[in-house]
C-alpha cells in the first residue's frame, strides 16, 4: 500500500454567508489501483462562546471535485468543533473498510482524476469557523506494474469490484471465443478482492485480443465476460 498526503497551515475563518471553498484538496493520485483509506486530521475552533448545551454549528464536511464525465459523490460531514470552546483542538477521522455503508462505499468510488476537499462550514449568524491546520491523507492499492507489456510479453492483469454509478471507466471486449481447445495462460492477480495472484487460463483468442489493446506506458481498464464471469457458476452466467 502506498500513501498520497496534502497539508495545509495557516489561520482561515469562515463563516454563515461566506462561499463554500475548500481548505485543502487532495488529487488521487494516477497509479491509484483502490483507495483503501481516507483520514482527515483538522486543527479548528469556533468562536470560543455559546448560550446554552448541545453541539456546535460550525463543521468540517468531506466532497469530491470530479471530471464532468464522471456522476457526483455524496458531500458528507466529518465532525463539529466543541461547542463554545476557546481552544483549538484536533480532530481526527479515518473512512475506510470498517466504516460505515456511506463512508465505505465514498472512498471505494474514489478514481484518479478526483479530487478530496474538505470544506469549512458555518450554519447560523454568530457561528465562526476558525481553521489553523489540516491534513488528508489516502492510503491506496498501487499498480504495480508500470510497463504493461509488449509484444510477447506475458500477460498480467489484476481483478476489481467496481459498480456502474461509481464512475470508474472501462472498455468491453466483445470477441469469438473460438477453439476451446486452443488455450494460453496469463497471469491474474485478485488480491484486491480478497484473492490471489494465481496464473488464469483464457483462450487464445481472448489472450491475443489483450496483447493488442494494452497499453505500453499505463493500464487500461477492460471488462470481458470470460474474466468477469464466474464461468462455473451457471446463475451468474445467466
Amino acid at each position: 500500500m502506498k500513501e498520497h498526503v496534502v497539508e495545509r497551515n495557516g489561520l482561515v475563518v469562515t463563516h454563515q454567508f461566506c462561499p463554500d471553498r475548500a481548505y485543502i484538496e487532495l488529487d488521487i493520485p494516477d497509479d491509484a489501483r483502490s483507495v483503501s483509506f481516507v483520514e482527515f486530521k483538522v486543527v479548528s475552533r469556533d468562536q470560543g462562546w455559546a448560550d446554552g448545551e448541545g453541539h456546535s454549528y460550525t463543521f468540517f464536511d468531506a466532497s469530491v471535485r470530479r471530471p464532468p464525465n464522471r456522476p457526483e459523490l455524496r458531500t458528507l460531514t466529518l465532525f463539529d468543533n466543541d461547542r463554545g470552546v476557546a481552544d483549538f483542538k484536533e480532530h481526527r477521522a479515518r473512512w475506510g473498510h470498517n466504516s460505515a455503508p456511506a463512508q465505505l462505499f465514498w472512498c471505494t468510488a474514489l478514481r484518479p482524476g478526483d479530487f478530496i476537499q474538505l470544506v469549512p462550514r458555518s450554519a447560523y449568524t454568530g457561528w465562526v469557523n476558525f481553521v489553523n491546520n489540516a491534513r488528508i491523507t489516502v492510503g491506496y492499492e498501487p499498480i504495480t506494474k508500470e510497463t504493461p507489456g509488449i509484444g510477447a510479453d506475458a500477460v498480467e492483469c489484476f481483478l476489481m469490484h467496481s459498480q456502474l454509478k461509481s464512475g470508474q471507466e472501462f472498455d468491453t471486449l466483445s470477441y469469438c471465443w473460438g477453439d476451446l481447445a486452443d488455450i494460453e495462460t496469463i497471469i491474474m492477480d485478485s488480491s484486491s478482492i480478497g484473492g490471489a495472484k494465481e496464473t488464469v487460463q483464457i483462450s487464445a483468442s481472448v489472450g491475443a485480443a489483450l496483447r493488442q489493446l494494452r497499453y505500453q506506458n499505463k493500464t487500461r481498464m477492460i471488462w470481458i465476460d470470460q474474466l468477469c464471469i464466474n464461468q462455473h457458476d451457471l446463475e451468474e452466467r445467466a
